[in-house]
């Protein structure tokens, strides 16, 4: 079993840039070396990044098949040990369907609550504020439409 000498170069998002050395199997992976070196970093849910020659490594990669150095060389790797995601993207996805339900929803109400108005007290809608309400009204059609109609419904967004 060959060895390989490992320098780790360790940047974290919450402390200093650090220095490691090692000596491991050529026959280890990337996620064992992640378990090894930053177990606790994992558990915490940090991304934890590999690079070597600008490259940055799978978790399946074997150290002996990197390439880049000869046996008996240094084989030096950056580890970037970076903060979790702060949302998941299928979150932000549903949020901004709700949001854009919600939004929508109320956008419709505000038009609707105006064409009352407009035939409730017709002698205060001269013609610049029904030119306004036509304008309002037909935007306001023509933004259900695309984001409906024309795109899909809004589930698939």
């Amino acid at each position: 079993m060959t060895l390989v000498k490992l320098k780790l170069l360790i940047n974290r998002f919450d402390g200093d840039p650090d220095t490691t050395e090692s000596e491991s199997s050529c026959t280890t992976s990337i996620i064992e070396l992640k378990e090894r070196f930053f177990e606790e970093d994992l558990k915490k849910g940090h991304n934890i990044r590999l690079i070597h020659r600008g490259n940055i490594l799978r978790d399946d990669a074997v150290l002996e098949r990197l390439g880049g150095y000869q046996e008996g060389e240094l084989l030096v790797l950056t580890v970037f040990a970076t903060k979790p995601d702060a949302n998941q993207p299928s979150l932000r996805t549903a949020s901004k369907g709700a949001l854009w339900k919600w939004s929508t929803s109320a956008w419709i109400m505000v038009v609707a609550t105006l064409w009352c108005y407009k035939f409730k007290i017709a002698d205060s809608f001269r013609r610049f504020p029904v030119l306004v309400l036509y304008v309002i009204t037909l935007l306001t059609l023509q933004m259900i439409f695309t984001r409906v109609i024309g795109s899909g419904t809004v589930e698939s967004r």
